[in-house]
């Protein structure tokens, strides 16, 4: 394990602060042992908050961390965060998290005793190398979101995702460090008012506006990762802290494939909505980020079909309505024709037996057709008017709604989300426009498919477990 990179801002009142840590009075002794088991080798790392060494677990003859801040020097909230990031490991066990040994006291140094990774850190690989291929940031991202899927479930933000704080093996292994400010979804910061605690080029916007954070806080951070493996440097940079931070609230990012044109389509579209401002435009959990970053997820993007879809209802609408009119019209004309035959008709009968003209009951007939063509154009513009009315608030309600055809080669695949059974493919469902659904197609002899899916139709080419088909 190893300090690196150490960015973490303290903001009070727009003034950066250094922590009142005397780092030259913590030093332990190389060679020194701790309760009679743990000794000193050599310092690998040293940080705003304290100083990292290797040491050796002597009962066990291990390899060691032994991560140390001084208690005397510190400020409340430093030692603070010291035992909540002790407590937070402590009660998480998982393969991406480093596990804690032991914590201690020797005469005022407080330290924890943690399992040593070997390797680097991630910052120092993209110092050294710039940008990363997409199928190392897609395991990056992946594994980094088990370990955040993990503590999510329990209720914690870790706070502080970036680079110097994701470890690479040898192996190509990621473990997530530094739990130091991790919080449970809610709390109140225990730091002073007005100040934002992390790391400016990896916090998400709503850390910045001081709005509630939750899980999907992480995610912002992970995307900002993405994007700079890809890259090779943040999408927000500048001369100072505050003038990223102001970056991160109210601007939007370089699209990646401006930069990298080599970029997967879906990489890009997967950053895309890491990084987005609103948090219901992110992702919803870790586990739908990881998803999403498979290669063979497949994304469909916003269209303009709602517009025109839009556009063509209310014509049609309209048009139906002019046709209705056009009925009514023809509708009076045949029973004013009806009418005046009959009144002539009528009129040549009574003068066989009368010596009376026809001249009144014809006067007579018009008139009531002008009563009756007026009255049938009065209800057919009524009908009109409710008919446009009824169209235009139909739209209005359906323009919050939006219908997705999820299908599949093979079809019959069944369809989940989230774990529920939702169908088979072919299969239309409605969503809420612009959010973004995370399904998995599953299909016997067939490898399971995520399938990402905003506003648009979408279809997965499957593939069978066996290789070729």
């Amino acid at each position: 394990m190893r300090l690196d990179d150490q960015e973490t801002l303290q903001e009070s009142t727009g003034t950066a602060s250094k922590t009142s840590l005397d780092l030259k009075a913590i030093d332990f002794l190389i060679g020194q042992v701790l309760e009679s088991r743990y000794r000193i080798d050599v310092e690998v790392g040293r940080g705003g908050m304290g100083v990292v060494y290797r040491g050796t677990d002597l009962t066990l003859s291990r390899p060691i961390a032994i991560k140390t801040i001084l208690h005397r020097q510190s400020d409340e909230e430093g030692l603070n965060r010291f035992i909540r990031e002790a407590k937070t490991l402590a009660q998480i066990e998982h393969p991406r998290l480093v596990p804690v040994y032991a914590v201690g006291q020797d005469e005022g140094y407080h330290y924890l005793v943690m399992k040593f990774l070997e390797g680097e850190t991630l910052a120092s690989r993209l110092k050294r190398e710039g940008a990363q291929e997409p199928s190392f940031t897609r395991n990056v991202v992946q594994q980094v979101c088990e370990a955040l899927d993990s503590l999510h479930s329990q209720n914690l933000i870790h706070r502080d995702i970036k680079p110097a704080n994701l470890m690479i093996s040898p192996t190509g292994s990621i473990t997530v460090m530094d739990l130091g400010i991790v919080k449970h979804v809610g709390e109140e910061n225990n730091s002073t008012s007005s100040v934002a605690i992390g790391t400016p080029r990896y916090m998400p916007p709503e850390a910045v506006d001081s709005r509630p954070l939750d899980p999907r806080a992480d995610l912002y951070s992970l995307g900002i990762i993405a994007y700079q493996m890809l890259v090779g440097e943040t999408p927000f940079n500048g001369p100072t802290p505050m003038s990223i931070l102001y970056q991160q609230a109210h601007s939007l990012p370089p699209r990646v494939r401006e930069r990298v044109t080599s970029t997967p389509k879906n990489l890009e579209s997967a950053i895309d909505i890491a990084l987005q401002k609103q948090p219901e435009y992110r992702f919803q959990s870790a586990h739908e980020m990881a998803r999403a970053f498979d290669e063979s997820t497949q994304f469909v993007a916003e269209g303009t079909w709602r517009l025109k879809f839009l556009l063509v209802a209310f014509i049609a609408g309209a048009l139906g309505a002019f046709l209705i009119m056009g009925d009514v019209f023809e509708w009076g004309s045949q029973e004013t024709n009806r009418s005046v035959a009959s009144s002539l008709n009528g009129a040549n009968q009574d003068s066989t037996t009368r010596d009376e003209t026809p001249t009144k009951p014809v006067k007579a007939s018009r008139k009531d057709t002008k009563e009756s063509k007026r009255s049938s154009k009065e209800r057919a513009q009524k009908r009109s008017k409710v008919s446009v009315k009824d169209t235009k608030e139909e739209l209005k309600r359906e323009s919050s709604r939006v219908k997705v055809l999820l299908r599949s080669q093979p079809r019959n695949a069944k369809i989940y989300l989230g774990g529920k059974y939702i169908g088979r493919t072919p299969h239309r469902l409605s969503k809420e426009r612009g959010e973004t659904k995370v399904y998995t197609l599953k299909l016997k002899g067939f490898k399971d498919h995520p399938l990402v899916v905003k506003d648009r139709n979408a279809k997965a080419q499957l593939k069978s477990v066996f290789g070729g088909f």
